[in-house]
């Protein structure tokens, strides 16, 4: 199980190859999603902290596939968030 992360971790999970703004995209793409504020799933109502966690453990779960930052990441993104409020 991951613990919760804070803002400034989300500096350790980003790509070396100079592909923060890439990570930075994908992390609002997915609250725009499921933030209190979207309109799709605002009943999800994830924070910034769950979706950095939920990044860095799909990093780990599925590091067979270069992260893409697409549906497919966020829907991964997605899952493991909710397994971890399950978890709590």
């Amino acid at each position: 199980m991951i613990a919760q992360c804070k803002e400034t971790q989300l500096e350790l999970f980003a790509a070396p190859d100079g592909q923060d703004k890439k990570l930075e995209e994908f992390i609002e793409y997915v609250l725009d999603f499921y933030s209190p504020e979207s309109e799709l799933y605002p009943e999800m109502a994830f924070t910034r902290e769950e979706v950095v966690a939920g990044y860095a453990e799909r990093l780990i779960r599925h590091k067979e596939h270069e992260f893409e930052g697409d549906t497919v990441d966020r829907e991964w993104v997605r899952d493991i968030v909710l397994e971890m409020r399950e978890a709590e």
